[in-house]
């Protein structure tokens, strides 16, 4: 089935700018909201309001970074599947190409989860059957020497056709360092450390950079060999699979709590407003994100400690959301985050005074509210001196 095609929908170039996606939208919105259609007959206002429907869910998938990366990997994926077909419809059956291990073995673990499905066949949708690698090998086409060379040096207790992909990052093509990625878990060797094994889930605050892969702050392999373009396409594969399984089995046993408990603590969200919170978090995020993109340009020092503060903020939220629920101060917490940030944005673009209700602090608070607030001050105070020279010069 073709996957629909958000882009056509707002009407914007694949390579959009977020200001270009939110300028469409507007236009959108403005254009098929229901209410222009009131008057109208039954069968319009359907019609519109369908459209306002997909408009929306366009919205929401391409102006979130994550949501967008999955999107367009789908739309890649649909084109090569449309294009397999055709060529198959032309030209007949012909043979399969050899491949080092010629079936693809049953994984002994899959993921309970049939949303999301298995890491296997997750890697498998996304990554184009023809991709060739320097350093990576995807299971079926896993070199049995390397992957004996893997096992062998840091994996004893990991069954070879379990396996879906190896990182070979020894000079020699040993691969007794490296990565050795499994259903439900990661294995990393770096040259002269023990081996790290990490959870799928954990993976979801993964990022790589240059060619290290990191979890949050902690640093869990640093790469000779492997580079960095292999590194940062697949890895983001893997983190975007961890979040989407995390937040899929998190939100299955949240329901299944709350079907069994007789009793619900009234500090936590309602499993009903799972939706509304996730969509502010993440929302929250993104701001934060381009929050901390603009300060590290004048002050690139700080960069690493900004970013970890934003993960911990974040990904504590989350965690809590789909586990015992949000209680009434980490709401507000995210409440405040994100009031602090539209404010900042807002007193750059206009120099309008912020809302000084938001600079009252609470005892105990995430240290990442009161960088926000900080930042409020500051730049208020800056454009009032701004101000204040533009009086005096006569302006």
């Amino acid at each position: 089935m073709t996957t629909v095609n958000h882009y056509d929908i707002l009407g914007v170039r694949t390579n959009a700018s977020p200001q270009e996606i939110e300028l469409a939208y507007k236009g959108r919105r403005s254009q098929y909201h229901p209410d222009r259609y009131e008057q109208g007959d039954p069968e319009a206002l359907r019609w519109a309001t369908d459209q306002m429907q997909r408009v929306n869910e366009a919205y929401r998938v391409l102006s979130d970074p994550d949501r967008r990366i999955l999107h367009d990997r789908e739309l890649r994926q649909s084109q090569r599947t449309d294009a397999s077909s055709q060529a198959g419809r032309s030209s007949g059956p012909s043979s399969p190409p050899r491949q080092e291990r010629t079936e693809t073995p049953k994984p002994k673990e899959s993921s309970s989860n049939s949303e999301v499905g298995t890491l296997r066949a997750f890697l498998r949708k996304f990554l184009p059957p023809d991709q060739e690698f320097e350093r990576m090998y995807v299971a079926p086409k896993i070199p049995l020497k390397k992957l004996s060379g893997a096992i062998s040096s840091y994996a004893n207790d990991v069954d070879m056709d379990d396996v879906l992909l190896l990182v070979d990052d020894t000079i020699w093509g040993g691969a007794g360092d490296g990565i050795l990625v499994l259903e439900n878990r990661v294995i990393f060797k770096e040259l002269g450390d023990t081996r790290v094994a990490v959870a799928i889930e954990k993976l979801a605050d993964m990022r790589t950079e240059e060619n290290a892969i990191y979890l949050r702050a902690r640093r869990l392999i640093k790469l000779n060999m492997t580079a960095q373009m292999e590194i940062n396409s697949v890895f983001k594969l893997i983190r975007d699979y961890a979040r989407l399984r995390y937040t899929e089995d998190a939100l299955n046993e949240q329901a299944q709590g709350s079907s069994s408990s007789t009793s619900s603590s009234t500090h936590s969200a309602k499993p009903g407003e799972h939706g509304k919170w996730r969509s502010q978090i993440q929302s929250a995020r993104g701001q934060s994100k381009r929050f901390v993109d603009e300060i590290v340009e004048e002050h690139p020092e700080a960069e690493e400690m900004l970013r970890d503060l934003v993960d911990d903020f974040f990904s504590d939220m989350e965690a809590h959301l789909y586990t015992t629920g949000l209680t009434e101060d980490e709401s507000w917490e995210l409440h405040q985050a994100d009031q602090l940030l539209a404010n900042i944005f807002q007193l750059v673009k206009t120099g309008n005074s912020p809302d000084h209700r938001l600079l009252r602090r609470r005892t105990d608070e995430h240290e990442y509210l009161e960088l926000l607030r900080t930042a409020l001050v500051q730049i208020a105070e800056a454009k009032e001196a701004q101000a204040g020279r533009g009086q005096r010069q006569g302006y």
